[in-house]
């Protein structure tokens, strides 16, 4: 009869849930003290509070084990998972022995042939983990610093975190209006020296680089949040890209379609208008939008309202990239300037080892959208024209280009190449297609040793 009864009871549902193996309440909490204890001695515990399968078998059913400590610490789920407790249930503690330990605890075992989590009590009573308000809002100085002492810094909206333990506070470090907010285990914090122990002593200065923040710990709702951002960023939004380089980004598993030009409310903290150009395919948008955003990092690098060359190649292009902080103030847009070297008789007459075959004046399309034309001029009738990104001597002056238009001003060049001497020049920039159309005239003189400039001249045809 028995035989008859047993393979029924094999595959009944009541047998399946007590014969085939056991589940336990599993329960990983630890209060500080006691986490700090196990932590000297290589354990490392996660805060849990669930079930686990034991995955034992029929033949083999392993006991739930609940670990008690005086101060509400509990270790409980089954024997033979978690390292701990099948530590304790090889040294017999289900069978009454006492296990060697320096910390005080009381031990429970449970097995029950016909049911599951017979340990279910262990969960009660035990806290839930704390929860922090997440925020990371920088001006653009101190993300600057932070970046360059290789801290990673990047500005997020504020939203919730889990914290490891619930014994644990939120960090808060706090500068002006610039704000680091989170749990201690999580980013951006664990970037930083601080301990739990802290907390025990704050508020106090904290050095982070050479940046001073005021930190202290804080419980959720009285954490301070930063002061919300005037308005949203507006800036312009446009994708204008050719069918080869839309393939290549495909390739590259980004995604990305043309768009027509219009105007974007920027959805991130601490946007930046974005242009990045592609040969002559362009890519203008916000800082946090998905395709520029792998980019936009790369201008925490450059100047305020700059543009420069990214290192990386692409398609043969070096891609241009293109920052400013204003609304709308993304619209460059690539100009033409008159390129031209124009020498004086004496400067013609120094060296004929050189070929200074003058560069008649012809149109050039700078490569940055942020070129001025600029016009160096002497007064014996030497004249360099160009973008302010062609040659290293307008490359070097025209960071002093005047803010309007059309204004003149007398600049110094300094040069060194075996020799010390200075160039005066007046200078000229202009912000409009072809407007460096001539040389503008002045009272400085050239005082330069003269076979230093055809130097400079010359290696700049050289190039």
């Amino acid at each position: 009869m028995l035989l008859l009864v047993l393979p029924i009871l094999l595959v009944s549902p009541l047998a399946l849930a007590g014969i085939g193996g056991n589940t336990c309440t599993k329960v990983v909490y630890l209060t500080k003290d006691v986490y700090n204890h196990y932590s000297q001695k290589g354990y490392h515990f996660k805060y849990y509070v669930g079930t686990e399968n034991c995955g034992d078998t029929v033949f083999n059913k392993h006991p739930c084990i609940t670990v008690a400590y005086d101060d509400g610490s509990v270790i409980a789920g089954c024997a033979n998972v978690l390292g701990f407790l099948q530590n304790l249930y090889d040294q017999g503690v289900c069978k009454g022995n006492k296990p060697t330990t320096d910390i005080s605890f009381t031990v429970t075992c449970c097995k029950e042939f016909f049911s599951r989590g017979c340990n279910s009590d262990a969960s009660v009573g035990i806290p839930s983990q704390t929860t922090c308000p997440a925020t990371v809002y920088l001006d653009g100085e101190f993300t600057n610093e932070l970046t360059e002492a290789s801290y990673s810094m990047f500005n997020k909206s504020t939203n919730l975190e889990t914290c490891d333990w619930p014994w644990q506070q939120c960090y808060e470090l706090t500068a002006g209006s610039n704000v680091l907010l989170g749990c201690p285990n999580t980013y951006p914090m664990n970037q930083f020296t601080i301990t739990d122990d802290d907390c025990d002593n704050t508020p106090r200065d904290y050095l982070v680089s050479d940046l001073v923040f005021d930190f202290h710990c804080c419980q959720y709702g009285g954490c301070q949040l930063p002061d919300p951002v005037p308005h949203e960023r507006t800036c312009n939004y446009e994708i204008n890209l050719n069918t080869t380089v839309l393939a290549a980004l495909a390739k590259e598993g980004i995604s990305v379609s043309n768009a027509k030009a219009r105007e974007v409310n920027c959805t991130g903290v601490a946007d930046r208008c974005i242009d990045l150009l592609l040969g002559d395919n362009v890519i203008k948008g916000c800082s946090s939008d998905p395709v520029l955003e792998m980019v936009s990092s790369a201008c925490q690098l450059q100047k305020e309202d700059s543009c420069r060359t990214l290192p990386d190649d692409f398609m043969g292009n070096s891609p241009v990239l293109c920052c400013c902080d204003s609304d709308l103030c993304n619209d460059w847009k690539s100009k033409s300037c008159y390129r031209e070297i124009s020498l004086s008789k004496e400067l013609k007459k120094i060296d004929s080892s050189f070929d200074l075959s003058e560069i008649s004046r012809k149109k050039e399309k700078c490569g940055f959208p942020n070129d001025k034309c600029v016009t160096l001029k002497a007064t014996d009738g030497t004249l360099v024209n160009g973008c302010s990104s062609d040659t290293p001597i307008l490359q070097k002056v025209s960071p002093s280009c005047p803010k309007l238009d059309n204004e003149t001003l007398s600049v110094t060049y300094n040069l060194y190449y075996g020799y010390g001497d200075q160039v005066n020049f007046t200078m000229n920039c202009c912000s409009t297609d072809l407007c460096n159309t001539e040389g503008t005239s002045g009272s400085s003189h050239l005082h330069l040793s003269l076979g230093v400039l055809v130097l400079l001249i010359t290696r700049w045809i050289l190039q």
